[in-house]
């Protein structure tokens, strides 16, 4: 086989692996959107179309829909860098009324600090973690925020792979560590 060939062969190759991720990718997003929808209804055609309109629905009346909203803001209009949703998930993170809307703004806040190793950050999570008077899905949330905001995600998926249950399988040595610092 010729050069030319070798290399026509391998472009045909390479594309062809492109074409099957980008249909993997555009599949994920129509779940995605679906389950979205099956939460919130037709109102996340908006949301997509603004965000604008993805934020002030943060403040809906609805619990789906605010949560809808935050992971919207963070998966499709990729928030997490602004400051001021970062407090606004913060907020909403220790005073929404409804625990997924919490949960959900937990782990938007841990993606606007992932792999920042910021301790303020850190010892926040922690403390969620570590109270036994927030709900579960919260503290476990958090704990999912505090591996994120440590950089250390593929280890908790690989935790989560082998059947982590939360609170059993939580690691409260390291949990201890971020909230005092000593990480």
């Amino acid at each position: 086989m010729s050069d030319d060939a070798f290399r026509n062969e391998m472009e045909e190759i390479v594309n062809r692996g492109r074409i099957e991720q980008r249909e993997r990718i555009d599949q994920f997003q129509r779940q995605q959107r679906h389950f979205w929808k099956q939460a919130a209804g037709d109102i996340v055609d908006d949301m997509f179309l603004s965000r604008e309109i993805a934020t002030n629905l943060l403040e809906d009346a609805y619990a789906s829909i605010r949560s809808t909203a935050v992971e919207v803001l963070t998966q499709v209009w990729r928030v997490q860098r602004l400051p001021e949703f970062r407090r606004k998930f913060e907020t909403m993170a220790l005073t929404d009324p409804e625990p997924s809307v919490r949960a959900s703004a937990v782990i938007a806040l841990g993606n606007c600090y992932a792999d920042s190793q910021d301790a303020e950050m850190g010892r926040f999570f922690g403390r969620i973690v570590s109270d036994e008077s927030t709900q579960t899905s919260i503290r476990e949330a958090a704990y999912h925020a505090l591996f994120s905001v440590r950089g250390l995600l593929p280890h908790l998926v690989e935790c989560y792979l082998s059947g982590f249950q939360f609170p059993s399988d939580v690691d409260w040595s390291f949990v201890s560590q971020c909230v005092n610092d000593t990480f």
